[in-house]
């Protein structure tokens, strides 16, 4: 590798070591702007979503069953980008292209698979069964995905194009990131002030 070309990042070039299995490892090969959450953290809000969930199946039957998967489907939009969970935890949804908080949209392109699996528990009969092996099976294979991603997304993230970011780095990086957006803006803004004081005096001479 000669001096000008650029080391190999794995979160950015979506390989990890350069196995064949890498891609697995960096499902956004352009990277983020923010670092991974911790995997805890969004383990319990998500289970703290569960049990509000479940609150309402068991108090008010099936029109609560139907107000639960709605609330799973939608609840990251519900404070900017926090259900309560996230909010209890200190983690937010944010989404990447535009890198702002989460809105419903988002949410619910990043919670089908938790709701689907709430809905299938509405099923007469056979509810139980459907929910227990539906919700075993997202719930593994979305803990996979999010702790082997270098930037823990898993696969809602990725129709969502979607982010977990804990709240203490966005307070640190907002500002900075506020600054590079708004940078060229204010340059272009201080020479044409420059530019028109000049003119002003050229104009006076």
């Amino acid at each position: 590798m000669s001096l000008s070309e650029e080391p190999p990042n794995p979160t950015r070039s979506g390989r990890l070591h350069g196995g064949p299995f890498g891609r697995l490892f960096s499902a956004r090969p352009e990277g983020s702007v923010y670092p991974k959450a911790e995997p805890l953290p969004r383990l319990l809000a998500r289970v703290t979503d569960f049990i509000l969930a479940a609150l309402l199946v068991v108090t008010a039957g099936l029109p609560g069953g139907i107000l639960a998967v709605l609330y799973l489907l939608f609840a990251d939009g519900l404070f900017r980008g926090q259900s309560p969970g996230k909010r209890l935890l200190g983690i937010k949804v944010m989404h990447l292209p535009s890198r702002r908080e989460a809105d419903f949209r988002e949410s619910a392109l990043r919670n089908f698979p938790f709701a689907l699996a709430m809905l299938l528990r509405l099923v007469p009969g056979w509810g139980d069964l459907l929910f227990a092996v539906a919700g075993a099976a997202t719930v593994l294979s979305e803990g996979v995905r999010v702790l082997a991603d270098k930037l823990g997304l898993r696969l809602g993230d990725l129709f969502a194009s979607s982010q977990v970011v804990d709240t203490k780095v966005l307070a640190v990086q907002r500002p900075k990131l506020e600054a590079v957006r708004s940078g060229p803006s204010q340059l272009r803004g201080a020479a044409r002030a420059s530019l028109g004081s000049s003119t002003s005096t050229r104009q006076a001479v």
